[in-house]
């Protein structure tokens, strides 16, 4: 018995000694993380150019607030040296005084940096009698990350300072900070930065409009959207179009089959869940619906411009889920079909609203019933119907619907398979043999191709779609029984071959399909097919976007005689008094 006990002492004494090991095994990790930082940092700014010259005028003061942090992992320490890093680059005596960190903390104390805004920050900079307040955020996902920074001027005599960077590493977030600190030193107080003199980096692609030679950006680095964006709307606005928001041309060096080039509007405040294009004023011109939640946005491209027709806000009770958009009338003017889930009675309801001359008006509404457009090959576009039913999200059969005059009427049922949902289905001549071919992306995002017998002819090796939409068996939107809406496929044919091509997108990430009630896209791109006799077979992508592709559209959405691919893209997700962030993203295909 005693050498039981003492045996059972010793193994309880190793067991803490094992722990009080690993304990300061764990510190001793992350303290050499920092001090690798530091020695980082430090080497960067060995290689900067000397302290800024002095100047005749009274030293600016900047205040640099705490960044805030976007990840899973602990990284304080690098947010902390972040800010220690952009003060210690600003300091000169006689040019620049940096406001203390202790005085910042103290009039941030209970703020909430996330939800703060640029007048807030100005408010506060002046309280702390700062001249310029440098912030931003660092996200750190996975092997990703990216610096959003801002510098503001006080007076309001400057425009901001934006930058954003995308960086592999997180040590790449160093070099980041480094040239921040750079730019912020040429555009405030106009010191050039030794960039500016450096040669091109062999290979990389020109500029998107040049004014002048410049050297090109470092790799995943580019002007931050919001910067290009404020610049065309000031010159929007000095020509009395200040209705209107400019879109913000991007573009980097790819290999070939790759679209780079895209054009970026201005952030919206709330994350999209769908998008569709059409005529709906009958103008001639074609506007882009997106919608939110609660929210149907209205917005016509023209050239670089983006300009609000219609924004209508929904009842709180209800939650839309799809838009699509088509002139099923056959009036010259595009109706917008919604579906939606009432959230107080937990049930599915589409509703089309129309334009009168005056407004929006809401012509039909059915209960119980998923609306979808789809392309025919020989018809154009055809309303398409797929009834919920009581337990089950989705009933078999899909049908086609049109306007009788007083309501949409269902037809005859489309040649689908059965276990297709509407969302996901397309139908289309892809080999050129006037067969038309279902093309399916399944609930597991596979795309399946069936002719026209029913048979399947080919099944996709990799996952496309990719889609955070989804519903229960009840019409709840919380559910142990989830099932995901598929992402939209689209048919056309670019080259004219007399052969449909497919396009779609193409949204990853790591955690994206492992989980069965959750779903996290954070990157997207799109892909088009074109059938080689075997199968579908990629003809060109897209460079990967930052965010989650909700919805896309195909066609002249500019109004330029050009085919285009529109996306609505979500940057940030709604949370509980926490509002999204979503852009609209435009290639042009030709």
């Amino acid at each position: 018995m005693t050498r039981l006990r003492n045996a059972g002492a010793f193994h309880v004494g190793f067991l803490r000694r094992r722990e009080k090991t690993k304990e300061v095994f764990l510190k001793k990790k992350f303290h050499i993380k920092a001090k690798i930082f530091c020695l980082l940092a430090a080497a960067l700014f060995m290689a900067a150019p000397g302290p800024m010259k002095a100047a005749p005028s009274d030293p600016a003061h900047v205040a640099v607030f705490p960044f805030q942090v976007h990840s899973n992992e602990d990284i304080s320490y690098l947010v902390n040296g972040i800010v220690d890093m952009l003060s210690s680059r600003f300091f000169n005596e006689e040019k620049v005084l940096v406001v203390s960190r202790e005085k910042v903390d103290k009039a941030l104390a209970g703020a909430l940096l996330s939800r703060m805004t640029q007048e807030e920050v100005v408010r506060i900079g002046k309280d702390l009698g700062a001249d310029y307040v440098i912030y931003g955020s660092v996200t750190h996902l996975e092997k990703a990350s990216s610096i959003d920074a801002r510098a503001v001027d006080v007076s309001g005599e400057k425009s901001p300072v934006l930058f954003y960077k995308q960086c592999d590493t997180l040590g790449e977030v160093i070099e980041g900070v480094n040239r921040l600190a750079m730019d912020v030193r040429e555009k405030m107080f106009g010191v050039p930065s030794p960039l500016a003199a450096a040669p091109p980096e062999p290979g990389s692609g020109p500029a998107v409009e040049p004014v002048e030679k410049a050297p090109a950006p470092e790799k995943d680095t580019y002007d931050h959207p919001e910067e290009k964006y404020a610049a065309k709307t000031r010159k929007l606005e000095e020509n009395s179009l200040s209705r209107e928001t400019g879109l913000t041309p991007v573009a980097v060096s790819l290999p070939q089959k790759e679209i780079a080039e895209f054009l970026k509007s201005k952030n919206f405040k709330d994350e999209f869940k769908g998008m569709a294009a059409g005529d709906v004023d009958g103008d001639g011109n074609v506007e882009t619906v997106m919608i939110s939640g609660r929210k149907i946005y209205i917005y016509r491209i023209k050239g670089e411009t983006f300009s609000k027709v219609k924004e209508i806000d929904g009842p709180r009770h209800q939650k839309y889920i799809s838009v699509d958009v088509a002139d099923i009338k056959k009036d010259g003017r595009a109706e917008i079909f919604i579906t939606r889930v009432r959230t107080d009675s937990k049930s599915i309801e589409s509703f089309v609203l129309e334009w009168n001359g005056k407004d929006f008006e809401n012509i039909h509404r059915e209960k119980n019933r998923y609306y979808r457009i789809i392309r025919h090959p020989e018809r154009g576009e055809i309303l398409v119907v797929q009834k919920a039913g009581i337990g089950e999200v989705f009933l078999p059969g899909i049908f086609e619907a049109a306007w009788d005059g007083a309501a949409y009427s269902l037809l005859d049922r489309i040649n689908a398979p059965k276990s297709a949902f509407l969302y996901g289905l397309s139908l289309g001549d892809i080999a050129g043999d006037g067969r038309v071919r279902a093309i399916v992306m399944g609930k597991d995002d596979y795309i399946r191709v069936f002719d026209d017998s029913g048979a399947r002819e080919w099944k996709s090796e990799d996952h496309y779609g990719g889609s955070e939409s989804h519903l229960d068996d009840s019409g709840k939107t919380e559910s142990a029984n989830r099932v995901y809406l598929p992402q939209r496929i689209l048919l056309t044919d670019m080259d004219r071959n007399g052969s449909q091509e497919v396009i779609t997108v193409k949204n990853d990430s790591k955690a994206g399909r492992v989980f069965t009630k959750y779903r996290f896209y954070n990157r997207g791109q799109f892909e088009s097919l074109s059938w080689d006799g075997l199968g579908l077979s990629p003809i060109w992508s897209t460079k990967k976007l930052s965010g989650y592709i909700c919805d896309f559209a195909v066609g002249d959405l500019d109004n330029d005689g050009k085919m285009e691919v529109v996306a609505a893209v979500v940057m940030k997700r709604s949370r509980l008094f926490k509002k999204g962030s979503s852009a609209v993203v435009v290639y042009d295909l030709h």
